[in-house]
């Protein structure tokens, strides 16, 4: 009787019967179509790798399903196929073509960055016996060639034959893709959006930014912004016919869209549905060093010391306040810390200082073109510079660099001149605190004692009368100050215009509140910032009454949505105020403004031309950058309010500034002049140099209005015999005296510039007292007992 042989076992190495048997039972199946792409979600979905260096493949929840989806119809079609349960042929062709479709798509997606990893994974095996991070972008594809094995698998199950129709698997893969093309949907609609959003036509554009606003992908927006990607061009391939987006033009829509400015932003450059995926707290590259961008948060780079004092300078109503910043860098590169300061309300920068090798440097004044390009060129051989120079009225923007790696630190001090805000009765000022309102670097808040408004007593009170000398100028003079009780400045119609940009939505309530300070019989308009290309009409026009009833219905962070260019709606209310004499108001209350549509020249001719009695309040209530507020640095007509209280409670300093335009009220009424030298009654009371220099900062502001050149070159002058941080002038610390001669720069001495005595020299001081006291008891005792 013949007997069919018993095929002999498999023979070789073991690496090929391991192999074998692998293949032989599917194992190898299952680690390609199920193990792998598991692994690969997790990775991604626990460190963002790839959106971060590339692109985002799961943007949100749907695409997430999509790819677990496969692993897990792979591994039911699997099991189906070993263990062939009745009833499971259909079930699982179905879900087999599903995983195709599915699969196929994010192939196509993973096929440029796949023949990367392939590339990473012949590195990593040939040097280190392990590469097993270079198979993670080629999992798409082994999932989708581990299907078409699968599909033979069940038909070899099923019917006994590896070839045949599968039933089901059709329609799994038309399911398949309409997934895709679900998928695709967000794509499109982000595309389209960019497409509508750039047109010049005002209606294409609205439509366009709700159409992002709604359903565009984040994540697609933020890479269009960054140069030479290609997500850029993306409504180009899926448009045919329209241009191909610009990265500023990006930038600008970024901004439209979600009312963030991209450069801050895209340091979270991961998905939206898991806010932690993809997102570094900071960046790691520092693109704008040495310019004149302050740019997002740099990793490693903080705030790490803060001390504020001020003394008070009594006659003259004014004060002297030093701010001392250490900033630390935890990163492995040296880093340039950078920040944008708003200053107390007419306050002027009068010193700066730099610790080098634990010495305190002075700086020294020169014209802005002259200190920048001394900046730029000290950075560029990494030493020790600092540099301050104005950014918008009272404010300024600080940079230096380097902050030292590892754990380095770097010490600067600002001295700042300000105004004080008087008491009635003129024995006690209050001094309006700074505040930073952009920065590249972290502040942590709850370990450092950053300023806040101090009272100081005046002692003696404020004089009516008061003088100091003007040792500096060309010719000798002194400045002489006057102050007295008067009506308080009193508009006869305010226009108040309101940002409606997304960044407003947490303040957009305690700006409402504030409306109820406003006088009830005072004519008032309120003007709301929209999207539209067209001048916005104001709310009706209303008495201050009306208008705060209509503005808690109408100021409400609902309607604050996006980004949104102010220039157009404060053009349109300063020309409504400005059609007659009369004194008037136009109070701007707003965000960041990083992405204006329109230059802000216009708007700066019309402040500069407006008649007498017409005042522009600025007042931002959220921090970051404002170009438009940078444009009007060194106009006329301009007033700000006290940063830190803006930026804290917006209600508090706008409800301060409504009240004094009640009937009845006063205010001190001062005024500074020139006068010649040893002009001036006997009863004038001597003031300090800071008289001078609160005098000299308001003379280049009044110089600078008429722009003619020899009026500049003369506030040029006065600011740099004063040694005052103005439009026309800035400060800078270097290293060396070499440098200072190569710039032609001269630092200031360090007996002609103003200080706040440390706590030490009173303490100091007392000690002598007491001394003295003890010892003249002393004398007299002996003189009795003789």
């Amino acid at each position: 009787m013949n007997t069919v042989p018993t095929p002999p076992a498999v023979q070789g190495s073991w690496f090929s019967r391991k192999t074998t048997w692998l293949s032989q039972g599917g194992w190898l199946l299952l680690v390609v179509t199920v193990v792998l792409p598991v692994l690969a979600l997790a990775v991604e979905l626990a460190t963002g790798f790839c959106a971060e260096l590339f692109f985002d493949p799961i943007p949100d929840i749907w695409h997430t399903l999509a790819v677990a989806l496969v692993p897990a119809a792979n591994l039911t079609a699997w099991l189906c196929a070993r263990f062939t349960p009745p009833g499971g042929r259909w079930p699982a062709a179905f879900l087999t073509g599903l995983a195709l479709g599915v699969s196929f798509y994010f192939s196509l997606l993973f096929l440029p960055i796949a023949v990367l990893g392939v590339i990473v994974f012949a590195i990593s095996w040939w040097y280190f016996g392990f590469g097993a991070i270079g198979l993670l972008p080629l999992a798409p594809l082994f999932a989708f060639r581990g299907g078409l094995y699968l599909r033979r698998r069940l038909l070899q199950a099923y019917t006994g034959q590896p070839t045949g129709r599968l039933y089901g698997l059709r329609s799994g893969l038309c399911a398949g893709l309409l997934a895709v093309l679900a998928l695709l949907s967000s794509s499109l609609i982000t595309s389209a959006g960019l497409h509508l959003a750039a047109s010049e036509d005002a209606d294409r554009q609205a439509h366009g930014l709700r159409l992002l606003r709604s359903t565009g992908r984040r994540d697609l927006l933020l890479k269009a912004c960054e140069p030479r990607n290609p997500v850029a061009g993306l409504h180009v391939l899926l448009l045919p016919g329209t241009k191909r987006l610009t990265t500023e033009e990006a930038m600008n829509l970024y901004y439209r869209v979600t009312g963030e400015d991209y450069r801050e932003a895209r340091a979270g450059m991961g998905s939206d549905w898991m806010p932690r995926r993809g997102r570094g707290e900071a960046l790691e590259w520092d693109n704008d060093q040495g310019g004149t961008r302050i740019g997002g948060i740099l990793k490693g780079l903080s705030l790490y010391g803060s001390r504020y004092e001020a003394r008070a300078d009594a006659a003259a109503g004014l004060a002297y306040a030093e701010w001392t910043l250490v900033f630390r860098n935890d990163h492995r590169s040296e880093r340039e810390a950078r920040a944008r300061i708003a200053l107390p309300p007419g306050g002027v920068v009068s010193r700066l200082t730099l610790w080098i090798d634990g010495e305190e440097r002075e700086a020294a004044f020169g014209g802005r073109s002259q200190v920048r390009r001394a900046y730029e060129q000290v950075v560029r051989r990494r030493r020790d510079p600092v540099l301050v120079s104005t950014c918008g009225p009272d404010r300024i923007q600080v940079q230096c660099y380097p902050v030292p790696a590892d754990g380095g630190e770097m010490k600067l001090r600002l001295g700042i001149t300000a105004p004080l805000e008087v008491a009635e009765d003129g024995a006690a000022g209050t001094l309006p605190a700074p505040a930073i309102v952009e920065r590249n670097f972290r502040i942590p808040r709850l370990q450092l004692d950053l300023p806040h408004p101090l009272t100081l007593p005046l002692s003696p009170r404020l004089a009516a009368s008061c003088r100091a000398e003007d040792t500096r100028s060309r010719t000798p003079g002194a400045v002489v100050q006057t102050a007295e009780r008067a009506p308080a400045w009193r508009p006869q119609r305010v226009a108040i215009v309101v940002d409606g940009s997304s960044a407003m939505k947490r303040d957009i309530r305690e700006v409402a509140k504030a409306f109820n300070a406003l006088p009830a019989d005072l004519e008032t308009q309120l003007w709301v910032v929209d999207d539209a290309a067209a001048v916005v009409r104001p709310v009706e026009a209303a008495t201050g009454r009306g208008v705060a009833a209509q503005a808690s219905a109408v100021l409400k962070p609902a309607r604050c949505t996006g980004g949104r260019c102010n220039l157009r709606t404060l053009q349109a209310a300063w020309d409504a105020l400005c059609r007659d004499a009369a004194p008037a108001a136009l109070v701007w209350v707003h965000g960041p403004q990083p992405f204006p549509m329109m230059s802000a020249d216009d708007l700066c001719r019309r402040l500069e031309r407006a008649p007498a009695g017409k005042r522009f309040y600025a007042v931002q209530v959220v921090p970051g950058t404002c170009r438009i507020t940078e444009a009007l640095d060194g106009v006329r007509n301009l007033c700000t309010l006290p940063p830190a209280d803006a930026l804290a409670d917006a209600s508090q300093p706008l409800g301060r500034l409504f009240s004094e335009w009640s009937e009845g009220r006063t205010a001190w009424r001062i005024e500074r002049r020139r006068a010649a030298a040893g002009a001036g009654g006997d009863s004038d009371v001597r003031a300090g140099d800071n008289l001078v220099r609160q005098w000299a900062a308001e003379e280049v502001g009044r110089l600078l209005v008429s722009g003619q050149p020899e009026r500049r070159e003369a506030a040029r002058e006065l600011a740099l015999a004063w040694g005052l941080v103005t439009p026309v002038s800035s400060a800078v610390v270097l290293e060396t005296r070499q440098q200072y001669q190569q710039a032609g720069l001269e630092p200031v001495k360090g007996a002609s510039v103003p200080t706040v005595p440390e706590p030490s020299f009173w303490i100091s001081l007392c000690v002598a007292a007491a001394v003295f006291a003890v010892w003249q008891t002393r004398q007299r005792r002996r003189r009795r007992a003789s």
